[in-house]
């Protein structure tokens, strides 16, 4: 089952909040955005704890998934950069690719809390 599959079953209201809070950890893992743990402190932030909260699992679900978007984003830019690359003859990809857990994948949009940049 992929992200979407587990996206929907967050998003459905009429399961018990647990069972949607599983539903979007899976999603999480699923992100690749950034690393899990990363992610998960960042949606706490932004959304509240969304753990018991359902109104805050909306709002972590809306934000992760503006996050996937924009990962995608990056993905299908480095593809072009791929493509590029194999057409003057590089084969061999230089450095990690997205995939790779030693990328250096795209941070997390900075947190705007109290009117100021960076938290309270």
């Amino acid at each position: 089952m992929g992200f979407s599959w587990y996206a929907r079953r967050a998003a459905d209201a009429t399961s018990p909040l647990p069972h949607r809070a599983s539903s979007f950890r899976s999603c999480v893992r699923r992100c690749h955005a950034a690393p899990y743990e990363d992610t998960m402190r960042y949606l706490e932030l932004v959304a509240g704890p969304f753990q018991h909260d359902e109104r805050a699992l909306t709002a972590a679900l809306d934000v992760l998934l503006v996050l996937r978007d924009r990962w995608k984003l990056h993905l299908a830019a480095c593809a072009a950069v791929r493509r590029a690359e194999k057409r003057q003859g590089r084969r061999t990809p230089r450095g990690a690719t997205p995939f790779d857990r030693e990328y250096e994948r795209p941070p997390l949009p900075d947190l705007h809390l109290n009117g100021r940049p960076g938290g309270p």
